[in-house]
């Protein structure tokens, strides 16, 4: 598998996580267990990457839950904005990667 076929891989499995798994009432234990297994795929995919780019992706899932963590019911981070701006310049700089 090419680089950027493991980081769209690695994008794609970002992008289908339930970080508000923890928030599930009737299937929370259900919920965690996706969870887990999706952070672990993550891992997976991203270890065959060179550690600079494996770093980047991992500072973008962590980014990606600090943002998440933002919002709850009747409750939202007066940080928000700049978490997502860390989020977004993250994502546009592993994108950049993807185009070149």
């Amino acid at each position: 598998m090419t680089i950027t076929e493991t980081i769209k891989q690695a994008l794609s499995i970002l992008n289908a996580h339930d970080f508000y798994y923890m928030m599930a009432d009737s299937s929370y234990t259900t919920a965690a267990e996706r969870a887990k297994a999706s952070m672990r795929q993550f891992v997976k995919v991203t270890d065959t990457l060179p550690a600079d780019l494996r770093q980047m992706l991992r500072d973008l899932w962590v980014a990606t839950y600090d943002w998440c963590a933002c919002f709850r019911p009747m409750w939202t981070a007066s940080d928000h904005k700049e978490k997502e701006a860390r989020m977004n310049d993250l994502k546009t700089t592993v994108e950049s990667l993807i185009a070149a």
